[in-house]
């Protein structure tokens, strides 16, 4: 069976975005106090409820292409320690429904390599699709919203 890791927000990206880094067309973040189940994407814990939040827009991809979708996404407004890829399976996916959806190399969708799973279902749904040498990688999306949760990859 095929090892995986998760990868949330870069360490760099999160600081650059707590520095007031602009968003991805440049506009301003939102600081807001985190409601319930408000994900953060470094983390990857819940943020506390009440805890000030930053909300912005986000492409998890290294360039523009057809496929690199953008969504809002939430960051812990106080440093947080970076989600340990050998940590098993993150807090924000514990309790959540969510699709897992495959990406190649080129940073594409491949189509039909896709799966809905809940908490530690996830695991297993990923390591099966990775089994596929045709995918580079897994998008972690909710399943009621489609915001971007993390990435998943082959552990090394």
């Amino acid at each position: 069976m095929t090892t995986i890791r998760f990868r949330g927000l870069d360490s760099a990206e999160a600081k650059a975005r707590r520095d007031a880094g602009p968003e991805v067309y440049g506009g301003a973040m939102e600081r807001l106090p985190a409601g319930e189940g408000y994900p953060c994407r470094h983390c990857l814990a819940d943020i506390p409820e009440g805890a000030e939040t930053l909300l912005f827009l986000h492409r998890p991809f290294a360039g523009l292409g057809s496929y690199s979708e953008e969504g809002p996404i939430f960051l812990c407004a106080e440093d947080c320690p970076a989600f340990d890829p050998a940590g098993g399976l993150p807090p924000i996916l514990e309790a959540r429904e969510v699709i897992l959806r495959g990406y190649d190399a080129r940073d594409r969708i491949v189509y039909g390599k896709a799966a809905q799973a809940r908490g530690p279902e996830i695991v297993a749904a990923a390591a099966r699709l990775l089994e596929d040498p045709a995918l580079a990688y897994l998008h972690i999306r909710s399943l009621l919203s489609g915001c971007f949760l993390c990435r998943i990859e082959r552990a090394a």
